[in-house]
This record gives C-alpha cells, structure tokens and sequence, in this order.
C-alpha cells in the first residue's frame, strides 16, 4: 500500500524573463509557485501556505552561489532563472540545504543575456547542465522539475504501512536507488521531520465513525474540511476518494484502523 510523492511541479511559468530574485519578480514568481505546490514545501511537504512570510522561502534549486571560483557577492545567470527556484520552508533550505557541493561552470557564461532567450515551457541546456552536475554531487532530486537518472524519473512513495518513505517502485537500478535513499535522508523525511498526516486523517475516520457517522460520503466530507499539515495527508485524501470508492464503510475503517494501530507499534 503505497502513495507516489511529487518530485516535479507543472509550473506555467511567465512568457518574459526578468530579474526573478528581486523584490519584483519574486511578487510575479511567488504566486505560480504556491499554485503548483499547493502550499506545500516542495522538498518536504511541510505546510506553509498559512504561515507568516518569515516561515516560508523561495530558494534556489541550484545554489546561486554554487559556483566553483565564483567571486564573492557575483551575481550569474542562476541568481534569477526563473526555472531555478522553488517554494520551501526554512529548515529545508537554512538546514537541509546547508551543505552542498558547487557545480563547475566549465564553459558556460556566468551573464548570460536570457532576456533574449525563449525558456517558458523548457529549460536551456546550460541549465541542465549544470542541475545534473548539482544533483549528482549533492544526491538531492531538484525541484521543481524533479530529476531523472538515466531517463528513469526518480520517485519517492510513502508506504502506508510501515509510515516510511521510500524510493518509487520504478527506481530499480541500485545507484539510482541510492540516490533516492539519500535524498530521504538529507530532508529526513523518515527521521524528526517526519509527518503524521497520513495517520491523523485515519485516526479522525476512526473517530468519526464511533461517534456515529456511518456514512462513508460523509465521513470522507469530514476530513476534508481541513487543511493537512503535509502534503502526503492531500495524497492520502485523494487515494480514499479514488481507491476507496467502492469498499463499504466498514472496510474503509478497517483499513484506517489498521494504520493508526500500525503507527502506535513504532
């Protein structure tokens, strides 16, 4: 029983490219983000969407300082690519993402002139370049477009019974494998950042329905009414909308039964 965990965001990104990291075009930038992850950090899931301005970041994919010999306070083209950020909470970004290896620019341009360069639904190979140097050196699946190693999107799922995260049954090569596994490390999603959303949601099923609510419809309806703490809590949601549309009641609450008695064997 597992749920697949977003590693990559559609994003409908502006047609012009601007100075994305000032003031101005974080204001145009910002909103698109937030739609994309639904609120959510999109390296843990944390919810930020309610939160003061001070508890949610909007960082840089590939560190704009990342640059191997790059001087200090020297600005490159990755300061304001608009495909190089994502929407995260503070401990992913000041402590997760603390600790990185720098990329090597090689040949490429530290200014380049992207103004004049058409990049709204696809990323430039420059780019690219230089996220599969980040993501090999630093085993971190970048967001928002996620990663994929050797043309196998790498996935992370969460297995409802045990309440662990875990690479996606697609990653079958063992150093694509790996990598999923330390990425799941990094942002310690298995570890004191784990979230109990999933268990939550189950327990409030169980709840509700000893306090009387017999209906599935409106059982469903009640945990809906409030906003997960994590985002797997939304996939949890969708998957009893989808998946168990055609178990009676009573197995939907077996089923819930089962992870909140699971959890607490931890």
């Amino acid at each position: 029983m597992r749920l697949s965990i977003p590693t990559s965001f559609n994003i409908d990104y502006p047609q012009n490219n601007i100075q994305y990291y000032s003031a101005y075009g974080k204001k145009k930038l910002i909103p698109l983000l937030f739609n994309a992850s639904k609120g959510y950090c999109m390296y843990c899931g944390k919810s930020i969407k309610n939160e003061s301005d001070e508890d949610y970041q909007v960082e840089h994919s590939v560190d704009k300082a990342g640059n191997e010999g790059q001087e200090e306070d020297e600005i490159t083209f990755l300061t304001h690519c608009k495909h190089n950020f994502s929407v995260t909470c503070k401990k992913c970004n000041l402590d997760c993402k603390k600790s990185v290896s720098k990329v090597d620019f090689g040949d490429i341009p530290h200014q380049k002139n992207c103004k004049k360069i058409d990049c709204t639904t696809k990323i430039c190979d420059d780019y690219k370049q230089l996220r599969e140097q980040y993501c090999q050196k630093n085993l971190i699946i970048l967001q928002p477009q996620g990663y994929d190693f050797k043309g196998v999107k790498m996935a992370i799922q969460y297995n409802m019974i045990y309440n662990t995260y875990i690479p996606g049954t697609s990653v079958s090569e063992w150093e694509a494998y790996l990598l999923v596994i330390e990425h799941i490390r990094r942002f310690r999603l298995n570890g004191d950042r784990f979230s109990w959303s999933v268990v939550d949601i189950a327990a409030k099923i169980v709840n509700d329905y000893n306090r009387g609510i017999k209906d599935k419809s409106e059982l469903i309806k009640s945990v809906k009414e409030y906003r997960p703490t994590n985002r797997i809590g939304c996939i949890f949601l969708e998957y009893i909308d989808s998946e168990c549309c055609h178990i009676s009641v009573e197995a939907l609450v077996e089923l819930c039964e089962t992870l909140v008695v699971v959890s607490a064997l931890d």
